[in-house]
């Protein structure tokens, strides 16, 4: 449970009430219907939407066109097909991002470049020369055989 207030999620809900893809809202809108003191990316409405989700069980969508109520089955298995491959995206990001650590922790930073990084972790990448990253870089781009 969250601690959004009940008045404002009953707002929220009758703002939504009747909306279609159509209809959609944006969460600027919505905090400006509902008197919502809300930052640039509208956190306090997100989460009020999340709630209504959550905690009410209204089946709200969302895209780039804003919010709205869900209003068919085939829309509720699109909804859910989009949510299921942003899912998939993000655990594929996830994996080539942790593999790429990996790989560029150990391959592409020299062990004294690291060294330096851990004792103060305050530096900037101007605090370094190319070579200590590559100490075999010829002028010509091109790296010796050392």
């Amino acid at each position: 449970m969250t601690d959004v207030d009940g008045a404002l999620l009953d707002q929220l809900e009758t703002e939504l009430a009747d909306r279609s893809r159509d209809e959609a809202i944006t969460a600027a809108e919505l905090a400006e219907r509902c008197d919502i003191d809300d930052g640039e990316a509208s956190p306090t409405t997100r989460k009020a939407v999340r709630a209504l989700l959550t905690e009410r069980g209204v089946p709200i969508r969302s895209g780039n066109v804003g919010y709205w109520i869900c209003q068919s089955e085939d829309e509720a298995d699109e909804y859910a097909a989009d949510l299921e491959g942003r899912i998939e995206g993000i655990e594929q990001r996830l994996m080539a991002f942790q593999s790429a650590w990996r790989n560029w922790n150990r391959a592409k930073i020299p062990k004294a470049a690291r060294e330096r990084i851990k004792a103060d972790p305050v530096l900037e990448i101007d605090d370094f020369e190319p070579a200590d990253f590559r100490p075999n870089v010829r002028a010509d781009g091109g790296e010796t055989d050392a």
